[in-house]
C-alpha cells in the first residue's frame, strides 16, 4: 500500500485500486476542491461510457464515488514516464485543464489521465 498526498486529495494506492479522499490537511476549501475533483472525475466516467466511448477510453475508470465526493474508488495505473504525443495531448487537453506527464499512467496497455477532476 502506498500514500500519496496532493494539495486537494490524498490517493491511496491499494492492489489494484486508488482510492481517493479529500486532502483534509491543507484547510477547508481545498478539501471542498477535493470532493469536487472525486464528484467530476466519477460523473466524467459514467457520462463518456455510453455517450463517448472514446474519450472514455482515455481515463483511468472510475467505479464509484460516495455522497459528496468524500471517497472516489478508481482503477489502478501505472505511472507514465514518457512524453505525451501530439495526439494524445490534444484528447487529454479536451478532457482536463492540468494535463502534465505526472497525470498520466498506462492502464490495459493505453496511456489514460488518473487525475482529470479539475
Amino acid at each position: 500500500m502506498k500514500v500519496k498526498k496532493g494539495t486537494n486529495r490524498i490517493v491511496i494506492l491499494c492492489g489494484k485500486f486508488a482510492f481517493k479522499i479529500p486532502n483534509f490537511l491543507n484547510g477547508h476549501l481545498l478539501f471542498l476542491h477535493g470532493c469536487l475533483a472525486n464528484w467530476r472525475e466519477r460523473d466524467f466516467c459514467k457520462v463518456t461510457k455510453t455517450a463517448n466511448i472514446e474519450l472514455y477510453n482515455y481515463v483511468a475508470p472510475s467505479l464509484f464515488c460516495s455522497w459528496f465526493g468524500l471517497l472516489q474508488i478508481q482503477k489502478r495505473c501505472d505511472r507514465n514516464t514518457m512524453p505525451l504525443l501530439d495526439k494524445e495531448l490534444k484528447v487529454f487537453e479536451m478532457i482536463s485543464s492540468d494535463v502534465k506527464i505526472c497525470n498520466t499512467g498506462w492502464y490495459e496497455n493505453r496511456i489514460v489521465l488518473f487525475d482529470y477532476g479539475d
